[in-house]
Parts: C-alpha cells; structure tokens; sequence
C-alpha cells in the first residue's frame, strides 16, 4: 500500500510540479488517526522545504482558520475514515477559492486534479502507515529540486545557542534500541 502511495505522490508531484515548487504557505487537514499524519507533515514541510505550514482537523480547520484562506495557499486533506463525506465537501469548498488543494482519499469522488486515490478501503486507525509518505516524498522531492539545503545565516546563532538534540542523546538513543533488542528477543 505504502508502495502504491509513494507511486501516486510522483505522479502527483509530476502533474503539479510547478504548483509544489512554488508552495509558500500551507495548512494540512486531516482527522482521527491522520491528526497525528497531518502533524508530521507540517512538520516536514516547515523542517525541509522551509514553508510556514499548519495543520487542523477538519471541523477545527472549518471554523476559523479557513477564513485566512487566499489564492496562494497550499491546502492537503487526508480523507481516508468515518468523516469521507463531510471532508470531501470541505476540499470542494476550499478548492474555490485555491486552485493548490490536494486530497489523499480511498472514496471513489470526482476526478480533480489534486487527488491521489488509494484504491484499498482499510481500517482508519492504520491509513497512517502510508498517507504519511505522500508528505515525505513531496517535502524530499521539492527540497532536493529547489536544492533548499541551507537555513538563514541567522539560524546558525540558535543552533550554536541550542542544540536541537539534548546532550545525552546519542546514549537515550542507544538505551532504546538496547531495550527494544531484548523485547524482541523476549
């Protein structure tokens, strides 16, 4: 699934390249489990491609926050779960004002142009496991074509100021995978 996922991503970063390069400022929708998808891609955005990004579920993204909708806004729903209809007309509805919406759904909707649809109706709770690769491969993708590998000359004073990793952390890290190693091995 994951694989068929990541097949579509490249087919939709193809068809909207353009559209993806130039992304300034985003929001991601999603609900129950894909909260935790929609989190992440926030935050590979903001890490990678360096574009303000927010994330809500859809009943919070439909009572306020939609109304800082512009044109230039970037907008992805996850629509894989219980709320499919509801969802699906608020990705209609935001779509008429930006042309940049997108949607990952297993429903069987119109064919617009931003859809990538997952042709498997699986249990909501595990859709996580691969709608999270759509945001992977499009924040990877786009970050290796605009080559955005550097931050602001500024941000090396915060990194000297703060580390983004705490100091113990290569030996929190070893513990873990060390305590995994013997549950595995039970």
């Amino acid at each position: 699934m994951q694989e068929l996922c990541l097949i579509q991503a490249k087919e939709l970063v193809q068809k909207r390249y353009q559209d993806l390069l130039c992304m300034e400022k985003a929001i991601l929708v999603g609900d129950g489990a894909n909260l935790a998808t929609v989190r992440e891609g926030a935050l590979k955005f903001q890490e990678t491609l360096k574009v303000s990004t927010v994330y809500y579920e859809s009943e919070e993204f439909i009572h306020g926050p939609d109304m800082q909708l512009t044109p230039d806004y970037s907008v992805f729903f996850i629509d894989c779960g219980k709320t499919s209809d509801r969802l699906y007309d608020i990705y209609k509805a935001t779509s008429l004002i930006t042309e940049h919406c997108y949607m990952i759904t297993d429903q069987v909707h119109d064919k617009r142009n931003g859809q990538i649809r997952i042709p498997c109706r699986l249990p909501a709770e595990i859709t996580p496991l691969y709608t999270a690769a759509l945001f992977q491969y499009i924040a990877a993708h786009v970050t290796k074509e605009k080559n955005n590998f550097t931050c602001h000359p500024l941000f090396s004073r915060m990194e000297q100021a703060v580390s983004p990793k705490t100091e113990d952390y290569d030996r929190i890290m070893k513990e873990k995978l060390e305590r995994s190693r013997r549950e595995e091995n039970g």
